[in-house]
């Protein structure tokens, strides 16, 4: 779409709304990644390679929704730095590499 960022994902079909953010999505289902104008949709993964996606809206102020749960998510964004606190990256970062091309080489295109 226009003035959309995508960055890092991987799906059989993106359709990224005016302004919409999308990161380090890895969707396989058929319709893929869906997102309206304005749109901010992230992944969260895990050490257990579980992923989780958090969703805003370009014009949320981050830190002044900090604690507040937003629509479509089930945490606040509060909820998921503690959670990632202590977290390995580099075990996130290899698990999220193995979810990506999984996803990719399924795509046969």
């Amino acid at each position: 779409g226009d003035d959309a960022i995508v960055v890092n994902c991987a799906a059989k079909k993106i359709v990224a709304g005016k302004g919409a953010v999308l990161y380090n999505l890895v969707i396989e289902s058929e319709e893929g990644i869906v997102a309206e104008d304005g749109d901010v949709i992230v992944s969260v993964t895990d050490v257990d390679g579980k992923s989780m996606l958090l969703r805003s809206k370009i014009d949320v102020c981050g830190g002044q929704a900090w604690k507040k749960v937003l629509d479509g998510n089930t945490v606040s964004f509060e909820d998921v730095h503690k959670q990632n606190r202590e977290a390995n990256i580099t075990v996130i970062e290899q698990k999220r590499k193995e979810l990506y091309k999984k996803a990719s080489d399924s795509f046969n295109l």
